[in-house]
């Protein structure tokens, strides 16, 4: 069993969403702070670097009808709520945002690596996505859900579409990821983040 304040969850947002909730079930959270790899749709990201998530979306929800992708917001299956906003799912806590001093970026959450040219053409182009993972949107909507503060950082470890493992990083994204972690950290545990933004 994961200690108090870690939990692995595995891969893919089945997972993080069962694990997740289990874990709120059982323990009281303050603060949740969720940690990866992604790849990257935006050619400014580089691999190997860290970025802190200010929107998650699930860029499959949908249909894919006479060759065009029409989403479930478009198909109006999920209006605007407090959770979604314009098929967002939005972090809401600024302060927390700002306290990593990485690059704020959009993800979306897959359940299928990318690797169809036109698929991820459609990713950068509607979606707007910077980064793909396969776990944020669970903890996006479950912390919105339940208004727990909650922060999303990803290191950087490949472009999504290149299948060459060679090209791919996991130890210099991670080493970044600490780096920004433990800065939100210092952050928040010299109260430099005002209790009201979080």
């Amino acid at each position: 069993e994961a200690p108090h304040n870690r939990l692995v969850t595995g891969i893919g947002i089945l997972n993080t969403a069962v694990s997740l909730t289990k874990y709120l079930s059982l323990h009281k959270t303050d603060l949740i702070i969720q940690v990866g790899i992604a790849g990257t749709l935006n050619p400014d990201i580089s691999i190997g670097s860290a970025v802190t998530v200010s929107s998650e979306c699930l860029p499959e929800l949908g249909v894919m009808e006479n060759a065009e992708f029409i989403s479930a917001f478009d198909m109006g299956l999920l209006p605007n709520s407090v959770i979604y906003n314009n098929g967002l799912l939005i972090n809401p806590y600024t302060a927390l945002l700002e306290s990593t001093e990485g690059p704020l970026v959009r993800a979306g959450t897959v359940m299928e690596i990318s690797t169809d040219k036109n698929r991820i053409a459609r990713f950068r182009e509607k979606n707007q996505m910077d980064i793909e993972s396969m776990e944020g949107a669970a903890l996006h909507q479950i912390c919105l859900e339940l208004n727990i503060p909650f922060i999303q950082i990803r290191g950087i470890s490949n472009v999504v579409g290149d299948r060459n493992k060679k090209n791919w990083q996991f130890n210099e994204p991670m080493v970044a990821v600490k780096q920004s972690v433990q800065l939100l950290l210092e952050t928040v545990l010299n109260d430099r983040v005002p209790s009201n933004s979080i």
